[in-house]
């Protein structure tokens, strides 16, 4: 059996503030179609870059993968 990454994507999570009951608020902005070649360093060099430049600092970093068995 094999595997091949079909497809990457970073997704952010932001705090955007807190419900009624105290409960944090989140949204969420994803960049996909990230080339399947690219390399984890590659990604987590992305991620710290795209970090510096956000106005609203991330609650969460999430990196996913759709892989393929064959």
């Amino acid at each position: 059996m094999n595997k091949s990454i079909k497809a990457r994507s970073i997704k952010f999570k932001y705090q955007t503030g807190v419900s009624a009951t105290g409960k944090p608020k989140y949204s969420y902005n994803t960049i996909g179609n990230i080339d399947s070649a690219v390399s984890d360093e590659i990604i987590f060099g992305m991620v710290e870059v795209i970090a510096k430049v956000q106005q609203t600092p991330s609650a969460d970093v999430e990196i996913a993968e759709t892989t393929v068995l064959n």
